[in-house]
């Protein structure tokens, strides 16, 4: 299986300049410095999950959409707090490739259900 080479800081930096945003406001927002801007986000390849995250966050843009998912499983994680509290706990493991490279994160998403039936 193929996948496509992309650069992540590339596609970042065009979509700071797209929302006309300042890099100086783009990095604050983001909790770096100006100056750390270009080595730890614009001239990389590929970033770290979290990283990406607040990127996707500050400039409402989800560039997750540029990696290719191998498998997403997501199972309950809490039935009991679920019954009683109409809230349920699900546990994901989100695969994906970035490049050559295979990533795996864990997410934990917490949803309050309001139309529960025992």
């Amino acid at each position: 299986m193929e996948f496509k080479n992309i650069h992540i800081g590339s596609l970042i930096k065009d979509e700071v300049k797209k929302q006309k945003m300042s890099y100086a406001s783009f990095a604050k927002e983001i909790g770096i410095k100006r100056q750390n801007a270009d080595s730890k986000i614009f001239n990389n390849e590929s970033l770290d999950a979290n990283l990406l995250k607040a990127v996707s966050k500050v400039l409402n843009f989800n560039f997750f959409q540029y990696y290719e998912p191998i498998g997403i499983v997501a199972n309950e994680c809490n039935k009991e707090n679920y019954i009683s509290n109409n809230i349920i706990e699900v546990k994901a493991q989100l695969m994906y490739k970035i490049g050559g490279e295979t990533k795996e994160e864990t997410l934990f998403i917490t949803l309050e259900r309001k139309d529960v039936t025992n």
